[in-house]
């Protein structure tokens, strides 16, 4: 099939040509997964999923699905937009575990105090950098109709500071890019680094992964949180990275407790939704989803119980306008997810027939399971 690629221990098939693509991270295989046509499924739900571009599918440690859209190759770099927030947050993780980052409870004016000055409200300089983690400082957000404007401003420090505050800090979740590029600038501060090169040293390159500059801002700064550009593989890598503990290639590069910390819901909660460290969170299927979103479509998602990484991009060009969640997210939650709990239930069913020395359970069926697809494939749960 033209555009696809499926990596079987390590070769990818990509168009019809067989090449070394190597992932940026070594993992052991685990034996084979029973029952290819679900493999197949995948594939066709994905090439049926306009617009979406690339779909990876990480299932314990091992890369079952890896789909390219026709002009998308595993070299293409796509324009992440925000799930660079969730990037972002791993970086200022690490600069915790350096010891550069002293106290997440430390207050922004403390760190950026030629932006605080007798005339601001003082209720601004109970601003923290957790405040900021959590996008609950309060101040009235820099993106969606006032991202131009922002952007176009000669300061975006201070023009993301100069915000009216809408509530008091840690009591609200306000979205805002100023949030996460008040962040960046604070790394750059403590670091003695900008935000690319200390990210680079610490987890990019370790990961293998290359990653271009970006934006900056009239100051120089690296932009905190949007338009960092990753092939779909090195946004698995990331995701990768928060299932295995922080670990690659037997090397620590973000502690656990981070982890932990980052994923956990702490402001914005609502039933089944809510916001860690950068990090949006919701349930599907009985399973906690953590993920990275992106504008227009882009995901990294975790669903840690089953040890599944998933990661989608999609057209930036090719979308309706307006659309917050394109019709992409429901390719993970109504049909990828289900496909991986029932590929689990058989297998384990395999297993104890096995240890009860009985005929092992057949694969289900296909045209009941394109029935029971079809009864699912309008619902996201």
């Amino acid at each position: 099939m033209l555009g696809l690629g499926l990596l079987l221990g390590g070769l990818s098939l990509v168009s019809g040509r067989a090449e070394e693509t190597p992932l940026p991270f070594t993992v052991p295989l685990p034996p084979a997964l029973p029952d290819s046509v679900w493999n197949g499924r995948m594939y066709e739900w994905a090439t049926d999923s306009t617009p979406l571009t690339s779909l990876l599918v990480s299932f314990r440690d091992t890369l079952i699905i890896e789909y390219y859209a026709p002009g998308m190759t595993p070299q293409t770099r796509v324009n992440v937009k925000s799930v660079s927030k969730s990037i972002l947050s791993a970086i200022v993780g690490i600069a915790c575990e350096q010891g550069y980052v002293k106290d997440l409870d430390q207050p922004v004016a403390e760190i950026l105090p030629e932006y605080f000055t007798a005339e601001t409200d003082p209720r601004k300089r109970e601003i923290t950098i957790r405040h900021l983690l959590t996008m609950s400082s309060g101040l009235e957000g820099t993106s969606f109709g006032n991202y131009d404007a922002w952007i176009a401003s000669r300061n975006w420090v201070r023009y993301a500071l100069n915000r009216q505050l809408l509530s008091e800090p840690g009591r609200r979740m306000i979205y805002s890019t100023g949030n996460t590029h008040l962040l960046s600038v604070i790394l750059t501060r403590v670091t003695g680094m900008s935000t690319l090169a200390f990210s680079r040293r610490y987890l990019f390159e370790p990961l293998g992964i290359r990653m271009p500059a970006w934006d900056r801002d009239p100051q120089g700064y690296y932009l905190g949180g949007n338009n960092m550009h990753l092939t779909p593989r090195e946004m698995l890598a990331i995701g990768r990275l928060y299932l295995d503990a922080g670990m690659a290639a037997e090397r620590r590069i973000m502690s656990e407790e981070w982890i932990r910390e980052s994923l956990t819901p702490s402001v914005g909660r609502r039933g089944r939704s809510g916001y860690g460290y950068l990090w949006w969170y919701r349930t599907s299927w009985g399973h906690d989803l953590h993920y990275a979103s992106g504008y227009g479509g882009q995901y990294i998602v975790l669903v840690p119980d089953l040890d599944l990484a998933v990661v989608l991009t999609t057209s930036l060009t090719n979308r309706p306008r307006g659309t917050p969640r394109p019709p992409v997210f429901s390719l993970l939650t109504s049909r990828v997810l289900p496909a991986i709990r029932d590929r689990m239930r058989h297998e384990e069913a395999a297993e104890l027939a096995a240890a009860a020395r009985l005929v092992p359970v057949a694969p289900p069926d296909e045209a009941i399971l394109d029935r029971w697809l079809a009864d699912r494939s309008d619902r996201d749960f």
